[in-house]
C-alpha cells in the first residue's frame, strides 16, 4: 500500500504540473483543455495497462496509485460545473461530451494496444 500511496502522489504531481502547461497551449482550441488531455492520455494508459499488465504485479501500484492519481474526474467535475455556472453552457457541453466520449475511445484503444504489445499467453 505504501508503493501505491507515493504512485498516487506521484500522478497527482505530475498532474497539476502538466494541466497548467497544456492549458496554456490550448487555451485557443478549448479552455480548461489541460484536464481534458490528462484524463484522454490517462484513460489511454489505463486501458494500456489493465490490458497488458498481469494481475498482481505493478498492476495496483501503476493503475490505481499513478494513474489514479494522474486522471481526476473530480476536476473535470467542478471544471464542468463552473463552466455552467458561469453561463458558459457551449464550453461546459464540449467539455462533458468530449470527456466522456474521448475518454471511452482512448479506453478502448489502449485495451486494443495492450492486448497487442501483451506476450501471447500459452
Amino acid at each position: 500500500m505504501v508503493w501505491v500511496f507515493l504512485a498516487g502522489g506521484t500522478g497527482a504531481a505530475f498532474r497539476v504540473a502538466l494541466v497548467p502547461l497544456l492549458d496554456a497551449r490550448l487555451e485557443s482550441v478549448l479552455p480548461s483543455a489541460g484536464t481534458l488531455a490528462v484524463n484522454v492520455l490517462g484513460c489511454l494508459a489505463i486501458g494500456v495497462g489493465a490490458a497488458a499488465l498481469p494481475e498482481g504485479s505493478l498492476r495496483p501500484i501503476l493503475l490505481g496509485g499513478l494513474l489514479g492519481g494522474f486522471t481526476t474526474y473530480s476536476a473535470f467535475g467542478l471544471l464542468a460545473h463552473t463552466h455552467a455556472q458561469q453561463g458558459r453552457y457551449g464550453v461546459f457541453a464540449a467539455q462533458v461530451l468530449l470527456h466522456v466520449v474521448l475518454g471511452l475511445l482512448a479506453v478502448g484503444l489502449g485495451l486494443w494496444l495492450g492486448k497487442s504489445l501483451a506476450p501471447a499467453q500459452p
